[in-house]
């Protein structure tokens, strides 16, 4: 068995309510949740990584400067 790093159950679907696992991997469709849950998911990574980004660049208000 591999470490999934707590982004599937044992089921096949993901565990957990986010779509970000413990060691920072991102999953997206997998919360049976259909397209609408697809979409939310794919919002979160995509907020998460730009708050990330944006940390590491040292732009704390989000204005690109």
């Amino acid at each position: 068995q591999s470490d999934d790093g707590g982004l599937i159950g044992d089921d096949g679907m993901a565990s957990g309510r986010y779509p970000k696992g413990e060691n920072g991997l991102y999953r997206a469709g997998l919360a049976g949740r259909g397209i609408y849950g697809s979409g939310t998911d794919g919002e979160f990574i995509a907020e998460d990584i730009s708050r990330l980004l944006r940390q590491d660049s040292g732009d704390d208000d989000g204005d690109g400067v």
